[in-house]
């Protein structure tokens, strides 16, 4: 298993996250057995283990693992089969569809602006720019082009493995320059300056309770529909495409190499969109700050002006540049 994760693993981002569900699910009970003792039965003896505890999504990708691992182990010799090959997964996966409406973009934006730093920040420009959480909450700042409007990340940080550019429209760079900088610090989002923020669990729950404290004092009792930072991210897209852009535009906004740009047509298309994916992100910067400036029903602090862009004239003039 370690000998797995150190040469299959090497180039997986989330190999951590797969040494520590695995160190707590799997090798417990198999730490001290050979490899070819492991039958179908023992792979299926942890999946109920996992549901009977309450956590059979993660089940999943324990058993996600186990097949790989397996699969690798039969390749080169270690194992005759690979015992998770026809284990079937514990529990059905739904895909989210969670898409937050205009006035729900604005009490996540009006709560990430009440939160103590660094967390709401870090929720507005993942509004803003629809990257992944680790996209930017894990930036440095030397990924981050101030003057050229955009996040510049490395192969290394990118799903896609080939890199890629977040464009930064003008409310984004706002929220940048607004944002505190520690000496000598590497992190973006951060505590310290010396590691990323690592505290959304908690910090996430709070956003949501601000969210409900300020519709209880518009007389809201209802709470808002649940949702994750991720909903962001299908939110912009859906935004996007309410707007007008394209499908190739907007998997380049997502950093997505699939879809349109799958199979043959990503061999022979080689255009990635840069321009077009800066326009369709300018356009949805100049939507959120028009929904942030609007007067809103049962809001009584509609006119206040959103911070980070007090200080700034992109609630009235945007350029093409952000």
């Amino acid at each position: 298993m370690e000998e797995w994760l150190e040469r299959d693993q090497a180039g997986n981002r989330s190999a951590a996250q797969v040494r520590r569900v695995l160190d707590r699910n799997v090798m417990p009970l198999w730490r001290n057995r050979p490899l070819s003792d492991i039958r179908k039965r023992d792979v299926i003896a942890i999946m109920d283990a996992m549901t009977d505890r309450g956590v059979p999504v993660q089940a999943n990708r324990v058993l996600a693992y186990l097949k790989r691992f397996f699969r690798w182990a039969a390749g080169r010799d270690l194992v005759e089969t690979n015992p998770a090959q026809f284990v079937e997964k514990p529990a059905p996966e739904t895909q989210r569809e969670r898409v937050l409406d205009d006035a729900e973009l604005v009490e996540v934006w009006r709560a990430a602006e009440r939160l103590s730093w660094p967390f709401g920040g870090g929720v507005q420009l993942l509004m803003l720019t629809a990257a992944r959480l680790r996209e930017i909450f894990n930036a440095t700042w030397d990924e981050i082009d101030l003057d050229g409007s955009v996040v510049r990340l490395s192969a290394a940080r990118s799903k896609s493995g080939a890199g890629r550019e977040i464009p930064l429209n003008s409310p984004a760079l706002a929220a940048l320059n607004a944002m505190p900088r520690f000496a000598n610090g590497k992190f973006l989002i951060t505590l310290d300056g010396k590691r990323p923020y690592s505290g959304f669990s908690h910090a996430k729950a709070k956003l949501d309770a601000l969210i409900q404290e300020a519709r209880e004092e518009r007389g809201v009792h209802e709470p808002m529909m649940s949702w994750t930072l991720h909903d962001l991210r299908r939110t912009v897209a859906t935004g996007q495409q309410r707007q007008g852009a394209r499908l190739e535009v907007i998997e380049a906004v997502l950093g997505h190499v699939s879809g349109s740009r799958a199979g043959i047509v990503g061999t022979y298309q080689r255009h990635r969109f840069r321009e077009e994916a800066r326009a369709a992100l300018n356009a949805w910067g100049r939507h959120v700050v028009g929904l942030l400036h609007r007067p809103a029903q049962n809001h009584e602090d509609a006119a206040v002006i959103v911070r980070p862009l007090a200080n700034s004239d992109v609630g009235t003039s945007f350029s093409e540049g952000g």
